[in-house]
């Protein structure tokens, strides 16, 4: 028999617990918390696509107004990180680049970015200009007419088409007071003199995929790195080709 004030501290971690003599074992197991993820999507963790998704998050998993959906990354791009230069040429997804001399690669600051690279500012402006790569769903036509909406009076966008190594890229230039994406997680108010260059390129694993370069900055600082930029776009490629 079990000493009296032994059964009694027991019967008492029970009723504190709320839980069945049974489990006690299960006190001793890890707890599994859920997966972390990004402020601007909805509470709880729903498939992309799926009815809790939408309503929780009406503007496509809590992204500002008019942003496109994000995808999921097709499965051969699903490492989704940039891969470092060092040696060879910086893999995101199913594409491939080079990193012209200068531009500064950096960790995402968030996980909707697959890659970001700093561009050191020009002299005489005061900030550096900012590169990212992410992927989102709708046609170039939609996405280039979410970036001029990003600008005050929604300024016409210099677009030219190219083919590079068999990919379809759109590169785009607007110039103007850059406002952001808006909604509850932008910030830094409007920025006049700004100049946004971007490149788009269809995904060649899916259709309906766009992969994105988005570069925003003063504009000086924009137009000292614009002959790199062109290089970039000049090395894309397949990735392991």
């Amino acid at each position: 028999m079990k000493p009296i004030a032994s059964v009694g501290c027991s019967l008492m971690i029970f009723l504190a617990l709320g839980c069945e003599p049974s489990t006690g074992s299960k006190l001793n197991q890890p707890i599994q918390a859920p997966p972390p993820q990004h402020p601007a999507m909805g509470s709880g963790v729903s498939a992309p696509g799926s009815s809790r998704e939408a309503a929780a998050n009406p503007h496509g998993g809590g992204l500002p107004a008019g942003h496109p959906p994000i995808s999921t990354a097709p499965k051969a791009a699903s490492s989704a990180a940039v891969i470092s230069s060092e040696g060879g040429p910086v893999v995101v997804g199913p594409i491939a680049f080079d990193v012209p001399k200068g531009i500064v690669q950096e960790s995402p600051e968030n996980p909707m970015r697959l890659g970001q690279f700093r561009l050191p500012r020009a002299e005489g402006d005061g900030e550096d200009g900012l590169l990212t790569v992410s992927m989102a769903m709708g046609s170039v036509e939609a996405n280039i007419e979410r970036w001029r909406d990003q600008f005050e009076g929604k300024p016409e966008a210099k677009t030219a088409e190219k083919e590079v190594s068999g990919l379809k890229v759109s590169v785009v230039r607007i110039d103007g007071t850059f406002k952001g994406m808006g909604g509850p997680f932008a910030g830094g108010g409007a920025k006049a003199g700004y100049r946004m260059w971007g490149a788009v390129i269809s995904n060649p694993q899916d259709p309906g995929q766009q992969i994105f370069f988005k570069g925003t900055g003063p504009k000086a600082t924009m137009e000292k790195w614009d002959g790199a930029m062109e290089k970039l776009v000049a090395s894309l490629k397949l990735a392991g080709e």
